[in-house]
């Protein structure tokens, strides 16, 4: 079975998910960054690395609307990125 891989957006998100960076049971858990070009750029470099069966994108999305809680999935049909600033990885 192939690895899978788990992408969080910050440091911050990490800690809040109790996620630790590295590995888990069959999965890589990575930081991706913030922002479409980052985060895109990072996460290429990451699936040619790992080369995972599937791939997580996991965060906390708590500033988006206040009717979405921290702990719970989401699935959306769109997305639209505005105004969102950048983050590199460390």
């Amino acid at each position: 079975m192939s690895e899978q891989l788990i992408l969080v957006p910050t440091h911050f998100e990490l800690q809040q998910l109790s996620l630790d960076h590295g590995r888990m049971a069959n999965a890589a858990v990575e930081v991706c960054g913030v922002g479409a070009v980052v985060a895109g750029v990072r996460t290429a470099r990451l699936l040619t690395q790992h080369q995972p069966g599937g791939v997580l994108l996991l965060g906390i999305a708590g500033a988006i609307d206040p009717a979405l809680q921290v702990g719970s999935a989401y699935e959306f049909d769109s997305v639209a990125c505005y105004g969102v600033g950048v983050s590199i990885p460390k």
